[in-house]
């Protein structure tokens, strides 16, 4: 949601969350921003390496894209804990 805000302000964000046996999927799709905003990194933060990593180190992954629409993509899958 933070990357959302900084590299699209103003464009509609849509999260869901979807348990499976074992797993939990969890995305976030933004459309395009307001006119002239770019992906560029407007610093801080480790983004969406940092997210792999941290998505990894717990046996998960995650993929990021640019969407069709102009929008982009961020989803992670991770294991839940066994009972």
């Amino acid at each position: 949601l933070t990357n959302s805000a900084r590299h699209a302000p103003g464009a509609e964000v849509a999260t869901c969350l979807e348990w499976g046996k074992g797993t939990v999927t969890i995305s976030v799709t933004n459309g395009p921003g307001e006119p002239g905003d770019s992906a560029s990194d407007h610093g801080g933060g480790t983004g969406i390496r940092g997210m792999a990593e941290r998505a990894a180190a717990v046996g998960g992954n995650l993929v990021a894209h640019p969407r069709p629409d102009g929008g982009f993509e961020v989803r992670a899958l991770l294991p839940t804990l066994a009972a």
